[in-house]
């Protein structure tokens, strides 16, 4: 996607990896500084030992991943059901600006030389941290970032549903749930049965091939740290999973519960990997977005459509298009929809696969879908589509040329080449 390579000739990449430190525990304020290198995974065990977590615990990828690209991206990832995404979670963050002087700023509240630990993001005027979340790299460079840190819940645990092959049946639980238990819900998973049954059919998913399993599944986690509130929350469940066409998997991993593994035995760190290099030969050009909830019904039969109307084009590239491998439920009445493209990795291939990407990110940009992970390919895509209006365009280009006057992060990232061409 052309997240951390350079799009045009001439650039280099700068490698943060060994800036890894853990900076300060702040247990009275609730807080962790660390610096951007250090990945989700080394965090998360130095958390988990002392009693905390980051409530959300980082991308699918987060052995390797680093806190500073997960903040670059405002990813998502177990966890984000309850906390959102993990730049709701930060704070703060210090920053090497792009100007000539290589100005080093700090945003939240340790902008104020007068505060002596960071505390709050909000206050002291405009939310300037939230210029470099979810900015791809393009507005400055992260090295230090201050994040929520949460007690570790005493009581935690996964279930796994099958459940109808109705989409509204997956609003209305997940609206339930929120409404019932948003305090002890901490995921909700919908995997669709075309992922499901090529998990099945392969050895992705080990007991779901051994149970050949054909409809989609859905996985809830919760947590509390009282024994009365997690039986609760259990309870509220099961009360809502008890409908016609509903079958519990489980309680054991080797019994289908995968929840368990994924949620709760760091398997949120390698269940995302099955997805990628699915076929031989083959690539991911994913399209993760997220939609209003209550639109998902309908972003499906739309794709699919779309997908029928271009199948004699992806079966010439040898192409594979999912409209989702799984959807991420998240707070306020929104959705993440994990998908892409498996696009043949060969040189002569490229530019089709490259055009066909294009296509079907343009589609989903033009129904309303909000992509994250905004690399090369996507960035451009959404210009592409005419996303944002030219007063909206302007006005991004000036914040851009402000804190980068020379466009040195990034060039050709949202089609932004330089400070002077349109």
């Amino acid at each position: 996607m052309g997240g951390s390579k350079p799009i045009v000739e001439g650039g280099i990449v700068i490698d943060l990896t060994r800036m890894n430190r853990i900076v300060e525990l702040n247990e009275d304020v609730g807080n962790v500084v660390v610096e951007c290198g250090i990945t989700w995974g080394e965090l998360i065990e130095f958390l988990h030992k002392r009693g905390y977590t980051t409530g959300v615990e980082g991308p699918g990828s987060g052995m390797s991943a680093t806190i500073g690209g997960g903040l670059s991206n405002n990813t998502i990832g177990f966890g984000s059901t309850k906390y959102g995404p993990c730049s709701e979670n930060c704070i703060g963050v210090e920053v090497v600006l792009p100007n000539p002087d290589g100005d080093v700023i700090v945003t939240g509240s340790g902008a104020s030389q007068y505060v002596k630990r960071p505390f709050s993001r909000w206050g002291m005027g405009p939310d300037f941290t939230g210029l470099f979340l979810g900015d791809v790299g393009t507005m400055g460079i992260k090295t230090k970032a201050v994040l929520k840190i949460y007690p570790l819940p005493e009581y935690r645990e996964g279930f796994t549903f099958t459940v109808p092959e109705d989409y509204e049946f997956v609003v209305k639980v997940t609206h339930a749930l929120q409404r019932r238990c948003s305090w002890g819900v901490s995921d909700i998973t919908l995997t669709p049965s075309a992922v499901v049954m090529l998990y099945s059919l392969t050895d992705v998913i080990k007991p779901w091939k051994d149970m050949l399993l054909m409809k989609p599944v859905m996985m809830v986690g919760i947590e509390a740290d009282d024994e009365r509130m997690f039986e609760l929350a259990s309870d509220i469940v099961h009360e809502e999973f008890a409908k016609p066409g509903v079958t519990e998997l489980g309680p054991t991993l080797k019994e289908g519960n995968i929840a368990e593994w994924v949620g709760r035995k760091q398997g949120q760190w390698q269940y995302f990997h099955g997805v990628f290099g699915v076929l031989p030969g083959h690539f991911s050009c994913t399209t993760c977005h997220k939609v209003p909830l209550n639109q998902m019904p309908e972003v499906f039969r739309t794709s699919d459509e779309h997908t029928l109307q271009k199948l004699e084009e992806y079966s010439r590239a040898y192409v594979a298009s999912v409209t989702a491998a799984v959807v991420y439920m998240m707070p306020r009445g929104e959705c993440v929809i994990v998908g892409g493209m498996s696009g043949w990795n060969k040189p002569e291939m490229r530019e089709t696969n490259l055009k066909l990407w294009k296509e079907r990110l343009r589609f989903q940009v033009k129904y309303g879908g909000v992509h994250y992970w905004l690399g090369e390919v996507i960035s451009q895509a959404i210009m592409e589509a005419n996303a944002f209006p030219p007063k909206f365009t302007k006005f991004f280009k000036d914040v851009k040329r402000t804190l980068d006057p020379n466009f040195l992060l990034s060039p050709g990232k949202f089609h932004f080449y330089s400070a002077e061409e349109e």
